[in-house]
């Protein structure tokens, strides 16, 4: 069995771990990060294309300039917003919109090997 990705932020005196799985998105505001769980949000400073590199292992998804999100917690996806298993509503960018969904969806049936209802 594959252990599970683990990940540590400092920032500003605070020492945030988090387990892959915890990982709900990333989202840039005001020139500040957050990294969101369930149902909390960590402030952790850096960029938001730094933390897309630091990420690298988990499956996540750009979906607008400000945002990151692990495909695994994706409930659906439209063309201008993803609802996630929490209930949070994100948006997606109208340039980005149909690249995201063409991720999902090799993500969800490739990988994940998902059935298909389409």
């Amino acid at each position: 069995m594959e252990r599970e990705l683990e990940f540590v932020w400092e920032f500003k005196g605070q020492i945030i771990h988090l387990y892959e799985h915890e990982i709900y998105y990333v989202h840039l505001q005001e020139r500040n990060t957050f990294v969101h769980t369930r149902s909390r949000s960590y402030a952790i400073g850096h960029k938001i294309n730094e933390e897309e590199e630091f990420l690298k292992g988990i499956p996540i998804v750009r979906i607008h300039y400000s945002y990151l999100v692990h495909m695994v917690h994706m409930e659906a996806v439209g063309q201008s917003e993803v609802i996630l298993r929490n209930g949070v509503h994100l948006p997606v960018s109208e340039n980005r919109s149909k690249e995201v969904r063409e991720m999902v969806r090799a993500y969800f049936y490739n990988v994940r090997k998902c059935k298909n209802r389409g």
